[in-house]
């Protein structure tokens, strides 16, 4: 957006290989409109499962043998320094935030392209809207790893009906919006498994540990 602004004096374009969709050609009636953006409650509502559900809706059940209460004092994995573990896992809070920004930077995005606003308006926010969610991405690649096979399934779908061009964009899209927040739960999820095998297999090198 910058860039465009201050270093070619114009408002951003789409390039043509990935053009800004007009759903209002094809679709003039209001109520198709709202559906349309409608579909963007499905990103509030991932964003606020994943920031209320804490410790106790997500906990890691742990064998009784496995929950030894030696505490670590340095970064050597032994009896006494071994990593400190709680028995519980939870979702970074901040996936949930993503997700609600994200939700909330399309809904301004799609309402500008929409309800026939100036074009000009549309393609900026589109900008912005791509922005977010690819940050959204990068950053739940970092804190859940990569997605396990369900979750990569469940995202190469959404991403068959992300840009549809032409009469179906209005009708696809939508989907688009409802698989994309399933998947943010399904990868949070599998940063959560991941979790509890890590806490299962550290509390048991501190037991053979403790053997020694």
């Amino acid at each position: 957006v910058v860039y465009f602004g201050l270093i070619l004096g114009t408002y951003p374009k789409m390039p043509s290989w990935w053009a800004l969709e007009n759903p209002s050609r094809y679709y003039r009636s209001f109520a198709v409109k709202m559906i349309f953006l409608l579909s963007n409650v499905s990103y509030f509502i991932s964003g606020i499962y994943l920031l209320l559900s804490g410790k106790s809706a997500c906990p890691v059940s742990l064998p009784s043998y496995l929950r030894l209460n030696h505490l670590d004092k340095s970064k050597k994995l032994t009896v006494e320094t071994a990593p400190r573990i709680t028995q519980h896992s939870e979702y970074p809070k901040t996936l949930g935030i993503m997700v609600i920004v994200s939700g909330a930077v399309s809904v301004i995005f799609h309402s500008l392209q929409t309800l026939d606003f100036p074009r000009f308006m549309a393609e900026t926010m589109c900008y912005m809207d791509h922005g977010i969610a690819i940050s959204a991405f990068l950053y739940f690649f970092r804190k859940c790893g990569i997605p396990r096979l369900t979750t990569f399934i469940l995202g190469l779908c959404s991403l068959v009906t992300l840009a549809v061009p032409g009469q179906m964009y209005a009708i696809m899209h939508p989907i688009w919006h409802l698989l994309s927040a399933g998947v943010t739960v399904s990868w949070a999820n599998d940063g959560l498994f991941r979790r509890k095998e890590y806490i299962i297999s550290t509390r048991r090198a501190r037991r053979a540990l403790s053997r020694c």
